[in-house]
């Protein structure tokens, strides 16, 4: 008897909108603190806003990004580890390498998307944990679900800006000139991008 094709999951576009964080732990050694968030549903596609210059502790990014998930990514709540998470990292640029200030799991099926209309946001103020296992902060984040555009049906994820050419996405971040000075550590990229705290925490480039 010939097996039946499993059908393709039904896919939602899911749109996270990274607003603002507040009362994050400093990072050591910098003479001022500049963060961006990196954001991801598929560690091979990771998007990150742009860096906050003047905030401090308490910046403001209101950077958008468009996921495509499969329908059972919203449709579970959990609690556990193991539940269907948007994964966001902060960090703090840096002249040699960028500090990880702190991390969140966003539980998409707790915000209960698929209850809402399309273009309905739901917010949330999510604890940002840092390194050290403790808290310390909270992010500020809307999600709200969109019409499954052609245009972005076949990207796993885009930004925003990207139509405009602009690098979101992690993987593309640039390197500052050789021998900047200490001023020009602070430019749109660090000396060494983010990519280099990720080498530093797991030992390879994921």
């Amino acid at each position: 008897m010939e097996a039946v094709p499993e059908a393709e999951e039904e896919e939602e576009l899911l749109e996270i909108n990274l607003i603002s964080a507040q009362d994050l732990k400093p990072a050591i050694g910098l003479r001022r603190m500049q963060t961006y968030a990196v954001a991801w549903v598929d560690p091979s596609a990771k998007l990150r806003t742009r860096i906050d210059r003047t905030g401090g502790p308490n910046p403001t990014w209101n950077d958008r990004f468009i996921f495509r998930v499969p329908r059972s990514f919203l449709d579970d709540a959990g609690d556990g580890f193991g539940s269907p998470a948007v994964s966001i990292e902060i960090y703090a640029v840096g002249c040699i390498v960028d500090s990880l200030v702190g991390a969140v799991r966003l539980l998409i099926g707790n915000l209960r998307l698929l209850s809402r209309p399309q273009r309905n946001p739901s917010f949330a103020a999510v604890q940002v944990r840092r390194e050290s296992g403790r808290f310390q902060g909270v992010l500020n984040v809307a999600a709200m679900l969109l019409s499954l555009a052609p245009a972005a049906a076949e990207a796993p994820a885009i930004g925003y800006r990207d139509s405009n050419k602009s690098a979101d996405v992690f993987a593309n971040d640039r390197e500052s000139p050789p021998n900047s000075s200490s001023a020009d550590c602070f430019s749109d990229y660090s000396l060494h991008s983010c990519d280099s705290a990720y080498v530093r925490k797991y030992g390879t480039k994921q």
